[in-house]
């Protein structure tokens, strides 16, 4: 006797769909995570490698590089003017990024030779602009640029430029009141730094902004305009930095809301956002403080103040390179006080544990980190 086949119902063919849907979305979900992992750790390794980097300097100079400084230069009649382009070596407040002074010190030795034979030009010339620096950027973020890493300026959302005529590596008030790692024209020794090693942040992360193409300075787009010359605008998400003029990390806060900036804002283009130049040691491409927490909004002017809120695309947090070389994931949830609290140059943050963590020398009654 012949057997009948019986054809399966469309009830079973569906629950056999969604099963095989169901195990495809846990896969997949285990994939990403493994894979941002491997992301994670491969950051994690390239930012220990740069406090290799920075010890080396220290034990070598006697300091740690500054965020800006050295043979890239500008000249003002002021310091605390807007600067004006000249060649290297007349007197100058220097435009180098601690990056240029760490090249020696983290196998970039070559690069750093052809600087020097070359009469260490400016920042925008080709030996520069040419260079690729895959230790310099995280997996995690794949947006193109050229860095990801940005060095620590402190607690502070002011006072990043002396207001005064005297050179700020002679100005002894205005070296006092940096607060973090690395400053203008700074020379910090990892002896000096009285809060701990293991408790003071030197490096972070920061994210390049997604570009939308070029616009016409002043153009609207969705509600938001972009400030200097005509460039690249942005995506408004979190990612995006605003132009500020105002010091308040509270009027920072206040307008950013649902994980973008609110109609009216001024954005800056992609050319002025953190990552677009390794070598120039503005703050606003390499520098990041610790007063809002991480993977809050960033608001700043192009040198002079503001919050430079440090980013990431890690889920909950970013990447930390402590004083002492160890790296630790810090997450957005951490205590970092009152946004609203004035600046200040001594005494323990009043930006909480994670404006703890950028003083060199707060005296922070409490260890702020396990």
């Amino acid at each position: 006797m012949t057997a009948v086949r019986r054809a399966f119902s469309l009830l079973e063919v569906l629950l056999v769909v969604a099963v095989v849907a169901s195990l495809a979305g846990l896969l997949m979900g285990g994939v990403q995570s493994a894979r941002e992992s491997s992301r994670r750790l491969s950051c994690a390794h390239k930012l220990r490698q740069l406090g290799i980097g920075f010890m080396l300097h220290d034990d070598a100079r006697g300091f740690l590089p500054p965020a800006m400084g050295g043979p890239d230069s500008f000249s003002a009649h002021a310091w605390g003017t807007p600067p004006e382009m000249k060649p290297y070596p007349r007197p100058s407040i220097g435009a180098a990024s601690a990056y240029v002074f760490l090249l020696p010190y983290i196998g970039e030795d070559s690069l750093h030779a052809a600087i020097v034979a070359a009469g260490r030009p400016v920042f925008f010339s080709d030996i520069y602009l040419s260079a690729r620096l895959p230790s310099l950027l995280c997996p995690s973020d794949p947006a193109p640029g050229s860095h990801n890493y940005l060095f620590s300026i402190g607690d502070r959302f002011s006072g990043f430029w002396p207001s005064g005529t005297i050179p700020p590596a002679e100005d002894g008030h205005f070296q006092a009141g940096l607060r973090g790692l690395f400053g203008l024209q700074s020379r910090v020794r990892l002896a000096s730094i009285v809060d701990g090693l293991s408790q003071t942040i030197a490096m972070s992360e920061g994210v390049r902004p997604t570009s939308l193409g070029i616009v016409p300075r002043g153009r609207p787009v969705a509600g938001v305009t972009y400030i200097s010359e005509d460039g690249e605008a942005v995506a408004n998400d979190r990612f995006a930095v605003a132009w500020s003029d105002s010091d308040s990390p509270s009027a920072c806060l206040a307008s950013f809301s649902g994980g973008r900036f609110r109609e009216g804002s001024v954005l800056l283009v992609s050319s002025r956002s953190p990552g677009y130049s390794w070598q120039f040691g503005r703050p606003s491409y390499v520098s990041f403080s610790t007063v809002l927490p991480p993977n809050g909004p960033r608001c700043n002017h192009f040198f002079v103040q503001g919050s430079l809120t440090p980013q990431s695309r890690h889920p909950g947090g970013v990447m930390a390179l402590m004083a002492d070389g160890a790296v630790r994931f810090v997450g957005d949830d951490i205590e970092s006080g009152d946004p609203a609290a004035a600046d200040h140059t001594t005494g323990p943050s009043p930006y909480g544990i994670w404006g703890g963590m950028g003083s060199r020398s707060g005296h922070d009654a409490t260890p702020l980190l396990p």
